[in-house]
């Protein structure tokens, strides 16, 4: 037995955060961390998971430290925080509160956009569905692998906000009229 005394879980985990933010910070990497609720239907879903999975590979290849959290305390201090959510999650629904935008209602509708929640600022990646959530997160993906600067590519300066063009997609279907197929 040692004779250091016994810390908690919770204080384990934040000096073990702080310790990783330090060395993250001393190497000139950056630290992201990628909010997604386990009790998020839409976040927990398979298509936003592997949205999730392909963000995360963007960001280690681009020299990011990345973390999957799934509160916002967990988060390393310093770090650029995604919130991946639903709509309906309290994190987006706080932070599309705060940026002064609706939650997405349509099938397929995505949010990107620059907020704050819990106190602290986030980049909230929000879907109306499942597949809206993977369309946000593989829109981030892609602008982090084809980006010069990729953590910059992450800056939303203004809301990006998303939903299909037509109610009826799908490639059985032949457009042959403006009037009829777009209303």
């Amino acid at each position: 037995m040692s004779d250091e005394p016994d810390i908690s879980r919770r204080a384990f985990l934040t000096r073990s955060g702080m310790a990783v933010a330090a060395a993250a910070q001393g190497t000139g990497a950056r630290i992201v961390t990628i909010l997604t609720d386990p009790s998020d239907p839409v976040a927990a879903a398979a298509p936003a998971r592997w949205a999730a999975k392909e963000l995360e590979e963007a960001l280690t290849a681009a020299g990011c430290t990345v973390q999957t959290q799934s509160r916002m305390g967990e988060a390393a201090p310093g770090s650029l925080c995604i919130v991946a959510a639903g709509g309906s999650a309290p994190l987006a629904r706080e932070a599309l509160k705060a940026a002064g935008i609706a939650a997405p209602d349509k099938a397929e509708a995505l949010v990107l956009a620059s907020s704050k929640a819990g106190g602290k600022p986030v980049l909230v990646a929000c879907g109306a569905d499942a597949r809206g959530l993977a369309y946000a997160l593989l829109e981030l993906a892609d602008r982090v692998r084809h980006a010069d600067q990729p953590l910059a590519a992450l800056e939303i300066r203004k809301p990006i906000v998303e939903r299909p063009a037509n109610r009826i997609r799908g490639i059985n279907r032949s457009f042959v009229s403006d009037v009829e197929d777009k209303r």
